[in-house]
């Protein structure tokens, strides 16, 4: 009877421990959704707002920390990305979720420059209902496509932007988006 019973607790214990990583993602990302409203400053002193949006045909978030290994390593693919993005009228934006601490801006600075990032980087200074989206995101990189309007265009893309599939999806959100300025 003890060994049946130290078995059982061994699987719901397993069974307690895999429970949160089937919940990535993030619960406040949702398709259609609007886009909150922020201040926020890049690294290089300019200050945005979600009036951002308003300004190309679409804007591609990507959210990542500074602790995130896979959010570091995509930056190059980013860059050239963001390069590739800009000539359709595209913006991009990296939103580092753990900005705003000297200690933590000086490693941001440190890891855009090693990586040769040259689109805006931002750090979330106000926004109630922003930061309650970047607290709820829970797999890292997390990347999202926002149309002219500020709606969120299908749901977010969890993980490294580093292939062929997750690039056509990026492109099929960005071609839905332009349809939606129409």
């Amino acid at each position: 009877m003890k060994k049946g019973f130290k078995k059982f607790i061994c699987i719901i214990s397993a069974m307690l421990l895999l429970v949160p990583l089937a919940a990535c993602g993030s619960k406040d990302i949702a398709a259609d959704s609007q886009f909150p409203a922020f201040k926020a400053e890049d690294f290089s002193g300019n200050n945005y707002t979600e009036k951002v949006f308003g300004e190309s045909d679409a804007t591609v978030i990507n959210f990542w920390y500074t602790g995130c290994q896979s959010c570091i390593t995509e930056m190059p693919d980013l860059e050239k990305t963001a390069k590739k993005l800009a000539e359709k009228n595209v913006k991009f934006l990296g939103i580092c979720t753990d900005a705003g601490e000297e200690g933590v801006d000086k490693e941001v600075r440190k890891i855009l420059k090693t990586s040769k990032v040259t689109f805006p980087t931002l750090k979330i200074k106000e926004g109630e209902k922003m930061n309650e989206l970047v607290k709820s995101i829970n797999s890292f990189p997390t990347t999202v496509v926002v149309d002219k309007k500020g709606k969120i265009v299908g749901d977010p893309i969890l993980g490294a932007i580093n292939d062929a599939k997750q690039e056509k999806e990026i492109n099929e959100r960005i071609e839905k988006a332009k349809s939606r300025n129409k």
